[in-house]
């Protein structure tokens, strides 16, 4: 299976089609109870959610491994909230919530201009990696939703493309490292910007990272996630699933179920999904490196949506979804669970039969 080879992108069309953000915006508008209401609701008594966010650019972000700066915690937070105050738009479809998020996006391309980390050269590379598809993310709605109803001028979006290549280039130096998240967080990274500014060649680098970094940080038959058992601890891991399914999101709403449904040597069942069950049952039983204590985040959500369309039974992955409220990875603001949250209830997911995967 080969991914789209089409010389150009639907948009939107990086972890939100257009169809996906009319569902959000449907449920989130009903009165009918569901998973992306809930979600909705939840998101709205987060700070950035609010139009007083107050965001704050600045040229250059300290980062530093293992530890969380002032201007790198404002950068990531004001992504975010670029993010969460179009969903609001494409929910309401106030223009001040519009006008905000373009005022975030618009603050930070043309004041940004590098990541500096004192202690390590390499740091900026991993913070490019996950930042971008965060960025990406919110302008693709601010440009895209609606055939361009936001109305974002041209030479803005011009200047966030450069703000987005300055990110590119040092997630891309990452892309080597596909034996941990530093490889899947640079190939979503460049998925993400080549989506956005319609660069084939950096989206099919991208394609290529994800497939290289999938076999081996989930392994055959059991879905062992390397991570989890090399780094003993439970988060890491999730950031690397967390960057598969997002990747494979983003390419499935650009024609092609590849990166969900990718196999390799003697298997019977999609990679990624062997990984996503053997996360699940760290979280659910304690098996292999125990989990137990945490929850699954919401990129899980998307998995579950796509999973269950193509009638794949993943009851562990299903069960441990169902387990709202799911965790917040802060490397990872998607909201999953707002733009994809399924209405098949925990109970009625475990009564589907046991996966060997």
């Amino acid at each position: 299976m080969t991914h789209t080879t089409s010389t150009t992108f639907a948009h939107p069309g990086l972890l939100n089609s257009q169809a996906r953000l009319h569902d959000f915006a449907s449920k989130a508008n009903s009165t009918e109870p569901s998973a992306i209401k809930a979600g909705y609701e939840a998101m709205l008594k987060e700070k950035y959610a609010s139009l007083g966010y107050p965001f704050q650019p600045y040229a250059i972000i300290e980062v530093l491994p293992g530890e969380l700066t002032p201007t790198e915690k404002q950068f990531k937070e004001d992504s975010a909230a670029a993010y969460v105050l179009a969903l609001r738009w494409v929910q309401s479809n106030d223009p001040r919530y519009r006008d905000r998020a373009i005022e975030i996006l618009d603050g930070w391309a043309s004041t940004y201009q590098r990541m500096n980390s004192p202690k390590s050269t390499v740091q900026p590379q991993l913070e490019s990696a996950w930042s971008a598809p965060v960025w990406a993310n919110a302008a693709e709605i601010i440009k895209h939703h609606a055939q361009g109803a936001a109305g974002w001028p041209a030479d803005k979006v011009a200047q966030f493309n450069r703000f987005l290549d300055k990110l590119y280039v040092e997630a891309e130096k990452a892309k080597g490292r596909t034996d941990s998240n530093w490889g899947a967080s640079a190939g979503l990274a460049m998925i993400s910007v080549g989506v956005f500014q319609d660069n084939r060649a950096r989206y099919d680098a991208g394609v290529e990272v994800i497939k290289t970094a999938m076999p081996r940080l989930i392994l055959s038959g059991s879905g062992r996630l390397t991570e989890l058992e090399g780094r003993q601890d439970c988060h890491h891991p999730q950031y690397t699933l967390s960057a598969f399914v997002e990747a494979a999101e983003t390419v499935y709403n650009q024609g092609s179920p590849e990166l969900y449904e990718v196999k390799y040597k003697n298997d019977v069942r999609p990679r990624l999904s062997m990984g996503l069950q053997y996360m699940a049952r760290t979280v659910l039983t304690g098996e292999g490196f125990d989990c137990s204590h945490t929850k699954l985040s919401t990129y899980s959500e998307l998995a579950v949506r796509y999973y269950q369309g193509q009638n794949l039974q993943l009851p562990d992955l299903f069960l441990a979804a169902g387990v709202r409220p799911l965790r917040f990875l802060k490397e990872f603001p998607i909201w999953g669970h707002v733009t994809h949250g399924n209405d098949r209830t925990s109970a009625d997911l475990a009564k589907q039969p046991a996966a060997t995967a």
